[in-house]
């Protein structure tokens, strides 16, 4: 008996976390094993996944041998030791043909995708794979538990899980005097190379102007991220642990596209949304993509009221354009917080990884 968890990314790792804290919690006693990072508390990793952690089609697409390798080792392992359950966390362009493998080589138990595909915003055709070969789905949102209902996919929506974090934060509004900014270049290190050389010219202006521009290092970046960072051309001091401290400390936040912008959305603070890849990834995601909006919160409140500078807009003074905006006009920043607030009202209640974890027991039960 065992629970083969696989994790692509730092935000998996942590719901991952979650989640295997949860099924202890409930009792579970045998191994919980598989894929995952460092923050992927309590499961025994057999394979790192610091060779996921790429950006973007066309990186995934050179790394395809590799990946098909790695999902191979995986699947003879799983069948092999025949684990109670699968759950697969995020990174769908590696663990949505993993299922279909696990499928076809005979593996006949649940499996649960925790943070599906997002069908709702592009390449809706997933869903299909998702119907096929999934037990069950269990997504971050309301919204998009109902899209994957209307298309055949089981989904159930147990609420966000960093709302169980959310509830111990404490944190209250921005403070106006607050001087310190968060400039977050992104957990990949393609994303470092990409942004650090802007957030470096932002964050001077941002000195010159009397702020404390602070660099985050987010945990699991790889050493060369690590170090670009580390020795900013800016001289900008650099903040190592969890980057929802520093946004919390934080007046306001420019960051990478991510989960970053619904932990910025929780904390009540505002946030510029980077993006920059390259214009094969983007042209793709244009052409399949079904919203005008790239960040969550965007998507919740329909306006951007996070502003997304994306390709050749991500630009230091369009950046410089939205903060002295929101600095400056308390109509806009009072919008600005009166719709965080109405999002995070959607995000569900406290016990969202216990919900989680009995859904995942609730389904070995019934196999059984």
């Amino acid at each position: 008996m065992s629970i083969f968890v696989s994790t692509g990314e730092v935000s998996g790792d942590l719901y991952a976390a979650g989640l295997i804290s949860e099924l202890r919690r409930a009792g579970y006693d045998q191994p919980i094993w598989g894929m995952g990072g460092s923050l992927a508390a309590g499961l025994e990793r057999y394979w790192s996944n610091e060779s996921l952690q790429i950006m973007g089609l066309s990186s995934v697409l050179r790394g395809i041998p590799r990946i098909f390798r790695l999902s191979s080792q995986i699947v003879e392992q799983v069948i092999r030791r025949r684990p109670d359950a699968v759950v697969l966390v995020d990174s769908p362009d590696f663990h949505v043909p993993l299922a279909r493998r696990l499928r076809r080589a005979g593996f006949d138990g649940p499996i649960v995708d925790l943070c599906p595909p997002t069908v709702w915003a592009w390449r809706r055709g997933r869903a299909k794979a998702l119907k096929k070969y999934c037990t069950l789905c269990l997504p971050l949102f309301d919204f998009e538990a109902r899209v994957l209902k209307t298309l055949g996919v089981p989904a159930v929506w147990e609420g966000y899980p960093l709302i169980d974090d959310v509830s111990r934060w404490n944190v209250g509004a921005p403070n106006e005097d607050e001087k310190t900014v968060a400039l977050m270049p992104g957990s990949r290190l393609r994303e470092v190379r990409s942004l650090l050389p802007i957030l470096e010219r932002v964050g001077i202006r941002l000195r010159k102007s009397g702020f404390r521009p602070v660099l985050s290092l987010a945990s699991g970046l790889r050493a060369e991220g690590a170090q670009l960072i580390r020795s900013n051309k800016a001289g900008l001091p650099v903040f190592e642990g969890p980057g929802r401290e520093l946004m919390a400390r934080s007046r306001f936040v420019v960051a990478a596209s991510g989960t970053v912008a619904v932990e910025a959305m929780l904390l009540d603070r505002f946030m510029v949304v980077l993006y920059r890849g390259s214009l094969f990834e983007w042209s793709v995601f244009n052409l399949l993509r079904l919203t005008p909006f790239v960040s969550v919160p965007n998507v919740l409140a329909g306006w951007q009221v996070y502003p997304e500078l994306i390709q050749d807009k991500c630009r230091e003074d369009l950046i410089w354009k939205a903060i002295r905006r929101y600095v400056s006009s308390s109509d806009f920043r009072s919008k600005v917080h009166r719709t965080l607030a109405a999002n995070r009202r959607r995000m569900g209640t406290p016990g969202v990884f216990a919900r989680w974890a009995r859904r995942v027991l609730e389904l070995m039960e019934h196999r059984q």
